[in-house]
């Protein structure tokens, strides 16, 4: 039982050490415009940019007007459909004039502002949000205290289990005391 246990912690707090700060852009795209809709931060998974290649790139830039990191991506405007039939599979690829979309991207520490650009044109530029930061922290010290309070409670179960299983073989035993003599 106490394997299991010390397995089931270990399980809970793998996600939330290896999961790192992400910054998460909801946008919508209307016939070449871009518009922000929200942003936030938070702790997850940025998928890999390193070796990917597009029309449009993302760049942070640091107080001072520094680049920090620039990210080609495509938006995502091609919609792919497939459909099972009694002929085998169809489909169709469908391209987009408008789109809502979100986009999560790795969140370089001392980034304060995103620029979004197709070749030379600026499509969006952005301050990054502080309040994000705060909501961010807020919610990881959210899931710490829920994360400790589940350890607790687990201990507790475990521990009373422990010792109604102790009670009851000391009745069992003292039982059977009294029936030897």
């Amino acid at each position: 039982m106490k394997k299991i246990f010390y397995l089931l912690i270990i399980i809970l707090l793998a996600g939330f050490v290896s999961s790192s700060r992400v910054y998460v852009l909801d946008m919508e795209y209307d016939k070449g415009e871009l518009k922000l809709l929200n942003q936030f931060s938070l702790f997850g998974f940025a998928p890999d940019y390193k070796n990917s290649a597009g029309d449009y790139s993302l760049t942070f830039y640091d107080s001072n007007g520094n680049k920090i990191k620039t990210i080609s991506l495509d938006l995502p405007l091609i919609r792919y459909s497939d459909v099972s039939t009694e002929k085998g599979t169809e489909g169709d690829v469908e391209f987009l004039d408008n789109a809502k979309f979100s986009i999560i991207l790795p969140y370089p520490e001392n980034a304060a502002e995103i620029k979004i650009t197709k070749g030379p044109q600026e499509l969006l530029k952005t301050k990054v949000s502080e309040s994000s930061d705060k909501k961010s922290r807020f919610t990881i010290w959210i899931l710490v205290l829920i994360i400790i309070l589940l350890i607790f409670l687990l201990l507790t179960l475990f521990i009373r289990k422990k010792i109604k299983f102790i009670s009851n073989q000391h009745q069992q035993l003292q039982q059977w005391n009294q029936k030897r003599l």
